[in-house]
């Protein structure tokens, strides 16, 4: 229920679901309140202009990556007993000729690489917790597994295939781990996740050690004129933040 909730949710207040809702206001209200009208469409206009603006993604981004990237000192000095791999998505790539097209999307590779790095450095066991939403789909940890075994030549120790989201990514994590007595970890997952990630993981007594990959805010929002020009990687980054802040209220409320 919380996944179709908050995805109707998103679609409503989100780009360009939002831009799309004040144009229509825009073409209803022209004929009554004609004023109100032309203030519908210069808002629709501006804020679609801010949501493809460069400048304003880096900032929304680097606002939600709360935690640095950890050094290699940092990683031999911490007293973790096991890596944990947040799933991130899932893509058709039915060029691998396998029967089923599905594999891990983008983002799920790199947290994968990420944690294939942590295990080269520790040698600590990973669990790889994704499951899936459709119940005829292949649960993501199952495909982070077959992805991890057949790019990094790496056997995960557990999968926790059932978590449909972070919260139950982290409750059945815990059932998981508890059971061979590890509560002090290594997680892994995008930047931009890590805090609300880290937060649910905390909630479930652990003892988290915050391991971000796939950094998007690092770049530097000095003035530029190319901070000014819309752009297509602008528009998805922005969308990505104003995704997790409403995932992050969300949590707030929910958890």
């Amino acid at each position: 229920m919380d996944f179709y909730l908050i995805n109707a949710i998103k679609a409503i207040i989100l780009p360009p679901g939002n831009v799309f809702l004040l144009f229509l206001a825009s073409y209803f209200l022209v004929k009554y309140k004609a004023n109100i009208a032309r203030r519908f469409l210069l808002a629709s206009c501006i804020f679609f202009y801010l949501m493809s603006m460069p400048l304003v993604s880096k900032t929304l981004i680097r606002s939600l990556e709360d935690y640095p990237p950890l050094t290699q000192s940092q990683v031999a000095l911490k007293n973790a007993q096991a890596i944990v791999i947040l799933g991130g998505g899932r893509s058709e790539n039915p060029e691998y000729g396998t029967q089923n097209p599905f594999d891990v999307s983008a983002s799920t590779l790199q947290r994968l690489r990420y944690g294939a790095f942590l295990h080269s450095q520790t040698g600590l066991p990973i669990l790889l917790s994704g499951g899936k939403i459709k119940s005829k789909d292949i649960p993501e940890g199952k495909l982070m597994a077959k992805s991890l075994k057949r790019d990094f030549k790496i056997t995960a120790q557990w999968q926790e295939n059932r978590g449909r989201n972070t919260a139950e990514n982290a409750i059945n994590s815990r059932e998981i781990l508890t059971a061979e007595n590890i509560h002090s970890i290594f997680l892994v997952t995008t930047a931009w996740h890590m805090a609300r990630a880290v937060d649910i993981f905390e909630q479930q007594g652990f003892k988290v050690i915050p391991a971000p990959t796939d950094f998007k805010g690092l770049q530097s929002t000095r003035f530029s004129f190319y901070n000014f020009v819309p752009s297509g990687d602008a528009i998805e980054n922005n969308y990505i933040a104003l995704r997790e802040f409403i995932g992050r209220a969300w949590y707030f409320i929910r958890y």
